[in-house]
């Protein structure tokens, strides 16, 4: 493009506050990466000769888990969500996908129950206890099955998860602690995760928790995705976090 033409162009977007660059100079940190990394260094084994899995913990209406059909084929989808009304809107959504199986629950540390408000506002989950019971109406509460992902894996024959995403808006420590033994193991080869990077965050666990745990099951951090910042003063706010186990990086230098 001659650069008097490209001067004006850039202009013009700058008015509408867009910026268009090439794709090899585009920043890692934007969300289109998150799959290509997850797989730039690494081909997720196959256990057995079983597709390789990923779970989606905190799936909400789909959109994580369609990704993943539409940029992993090959990969099987178990994407969980509590809540009636966003499990049926999952389902609908991802009902001509023929490798995402939907399943109506939470995961934590321990299975059981739990008696949890909706969040009117933000159209997402959260497995934060019930706060202020006797003020929040019946109809804007609901009891939940809730499972871990070591109890899930073992029901179903999973030995090796290829990716643990998990989004359950301040619950995702309780969620690594139910997958401790498969962590433990090594059988969880990814985890992709939203974290806090500001100081407090009521609906996001801190960065730093979650790096101290997963480093303790010999994990390392790749990236981070989607970096969103506070506003005004544009302070960083939270972020999907892509760890690697060990053993991929050392497939690495091999």
């Amino acid at each position: 493009m001659p650069p008097l033409l490209s001067a004006r162009v850039k202009h013009l977007l700058g008015r509408l506050n867009l910026n268009i660059r090439r794709r090899e100079y585009a920043p890692r940190s934007e969300d289109r990466f998150i799959y290509e990394d997850i797989l730039q260094s690494h081909s997720i084994s196959h256990s057995q000769g079983k597709p390789p899995v990923i779970l989606d913990v905190g799936a909400n209406i789909g959109q994580t888990a369609a990704a993943y059909h539409f940029t992993l084929p090959e990969f099987i989808v178990h994407a969980f969500e509590p809540f009636r009304d966003t499990f049926q809107a999952l389902q609908k959504n991802v009902a001509s996908l023929p490798n995402v199986h939907c399943w109506q629950m939470a995961m934590g540390a321990k299975s059981g129950q739990l008696h949890l408000s909706l969040d009117a506002i933000v159209p997402t989950s959260t497995l934060n206890s019930l706060e202020n019971a006797s003020s929040t109406p019946l109809d804007r509460s609901e009891t939940i099955d809730v499972s871990t992902v070591d109890e899930f894996c073992a029901s179903k024959g999973i030995e090796t998860v290829g990716i643990l995403k998990i989004d359950t808006e301040g619950h995702d420590l309780e969620v690594l602690k139910g997958a401790s033994n498969l962590l433990s193991q090594g059988a969880i080869q990814s985890v992709l995760i939203e974290c806090s990077l500001a100081p407090s965050s009521p609906r996001h666990v801190a960065y730093e928790h979650v790096r101290n745990l997963l480093v303790a099951h010999q994990f390392r951090l790749f990236g981070l995705y989607e970096v969103t910042s506070l506003p005004p003063h544009g302070a960083h706010w939270y972020c999907n976090a892509l760890f690697k186990h060990e053993s991929i990086f050392k497939g690495l230098s091999s």
